[in-house]
């Protein structure tokens, strides 16, 4: 499940931080089955408490889903327990499925 306020991240992170590496981001994107999930960025929160209020949309999509993992290399996402989520940065992700 991807959500565009996720996706638009996204692109946006691996363009800053990975120069020219957005074909890798657009060639795996292109290889694996998931659904556009919609969610607005104006979201009132009672939920969880997370330091960057622009991280809300994340978190919520991630809830609101259903997701089973939720894959972020954000520190801010260290601290969250969310009931039925995990939370797993990328290194953590692949090292534990072995990929």
């Amino acid at each position: 499940m991807l959500f565009l306020f996720v996706l638009d991240e996204l692109h946006e992170v691996i363009k800053r931080k990975f120069i020219n590496k957005e074909s890798h981001l657009d060639k795996f994107l292109h290889n694996i089955s998931y659904e556009i999930y919609h969610t607005s960025k104006k979201i009132i929160n009672n939920s969880f408490y997370i330091r960057d209020i622009n991280d809300i949309p994340v978190v919520f999509s991630a809830i609101k889903s259903n997701v089973d993992i939720l894959i972020n290399g954000d520190k801010d996402f260290n601290d969250i327990k969310i009931k039925g989520i995990e939370i797993e940065t990328p290194s953590e992700f692949l090292e534990k499925y072995d990929i």
